[in-house]
């Protein structure tokens, strides 16, 4: 048995929130017996969640949070016991940001080996039973194995001078051959060797041995269509730290994962029995992932707009109690196939559907700061 002192961030309370772009809660534990300092990137994809486009940053001050100014590095030592600082999350595609208020505090665990040290175990859910899945390498939450850990120098390393790795062996790793990706196709247990180096000083750290397993997976506690293991909107293959909504439900006992009133297992609108593959809006994250997207037939806060006839033969019409500025029409895969934005003021418009194939799609309309999704049938 050993005593780990390790690091806890704990995310406190939301001070700014714009639009979509969320800071989601987490602990950071990741500076262990042995290691000089903590790895703020470590709670990285917990921070993030499933947002996609978005940038994080940590702060010593609100002030320079809100100012962006002297960002802390990824490597950091906190000044005092316990420590306020600040992380941000900004989006990459436009000025929508959200900061939130970090307490660092020094902790010791009992109890044998620090979380995550050993075993080092995940489990891939094999969602469609083809014998393969998709994983996220640099998602993947994993503390120091024994091989090395963060030393006085190391700690040191501004984020421009860090590289991070992947090998199959222990040898590649060490002589940095045959890298492979960090987004990897998984076909059966694999073992992986993380290498973070700092390319200015050749110091590195091998520090993480994972061992990701591909399973099958059918248990669906919330009746949602997609198996407990699948409901990984981080993507670091553990289920149970994904809370979408922050409900206080994890996504795997939530029917309702993005809380916007539709249930997740309704939010497969392409009807093939898959929630996951439903991107109507194209913006690479799935609907039941997002709030703003619904079809607002099914959403009864929404009756201001009607597409009329459905199924449509040769024309849609639209009428809306508010200005309509713009319709994009999508296909089931979520490709935008037309877009007619308007110059004047319309509330009723007519939409021509002659040149679409027979078939579902998906229509989305901007009205103000408000966009609605409707389903219709090409005959």
């Amino acid at each position: 048995m050993k005593n780990a002192a390790f690091i806890l961030i704990v995310f406190l309370f939301p001070l700014n929130s714009i639009a979509q772009v969320i800071v989601y809660p987490s602990i950071n534990d990741s500076k262990v017996l042995g290691a000089s300092c903590a790895d703020l990137h470590f709670v990285n994809p917990i921070v993030i969640g499933h947002q996609l486009n978005v940038s994080v940053f940590y702060y010593a001050s609100l002030i320079d949070a809100q100012n962006e100014s002297n960002a802390l590095e990824r490597f950091y030592e906190p000044v005092s016991n316990p420590q306020t600082i600040y992380v941000r999350v900004d989006s990459n595609l436009n000025n929508d940001f959200a900061i939130e208020e970090c307490v660092i505090d020094s902790a010791v665990s009992d109890g044998g080996p620090p979380p995550g040290i050993s075993p080092c175990y995940f489990d891939a859910c094999d969602v469609d039973g083809n014998g393969s899945e998709i994983i996220y390498l640099n998602n993947l939450r994993c503390k120091y194995d024994g091989y090395s850990f963060p030393t006085i120098t190391f700690c040191g390393s501004q984020d421009n001078e860090i590289e991070t790795t992947y090998y199959l062996t222990e040898n590649d790793a060490v002589n940095e051959t045959n890298q492979v990706s960090p987004i990897y196709t998984l076909t059966s247990s694999q073992t992986f060797y993380r290498k973070i180096k700092n390319t200015s000083t050749d110091e590195f750290l091998i520090d993480d041995l994972l061992n990701v397993n591909l399973v099958s997976c059918t248990t669906d506690t919330d009746l949602d269509g997609i198996p407990d293991l699948a409901e990984d909107s981080n993507k670091n293959l553990l289920y149970d730290d994904d809370d979408t909504d922050k409900d206080g439900l994890k996504n795997y006992e939530d029917a309702d994962d993005d809380g916007d009133g539709i249930l997740t297992i309704n939010e497969d609108y392409n009807n093939n029995g898959d929630p996951t593959d439903d991107d109507i809006d194209g913006s690479g994250v799935a609907d039941y992932l997002e709030f703003n997207v619904t079809l607002s037939l099914a959403d009864k806060k929404f009756n201001r707009i009607i597409v009329y006839p459905n199924p449509a033969n040769e024309s849609i019409f639209i009428n809306s109690k508010d200005d309509l500025d713009s319709v994009t029409i999508y296909n089931v895969t979520g490709i935008a196939i037309e877009n007619v934005s308007f110059e004047k003021i319309r509330q009723t418009v007519k939409i021509s559907t002659e040149n679409l194939s027979q078939g579902v799609y998906f229509i989305k309309i901007k009205s103000g700061s408000r966009n609605e999704y409707h389903r219709f049938i090409k005959h």
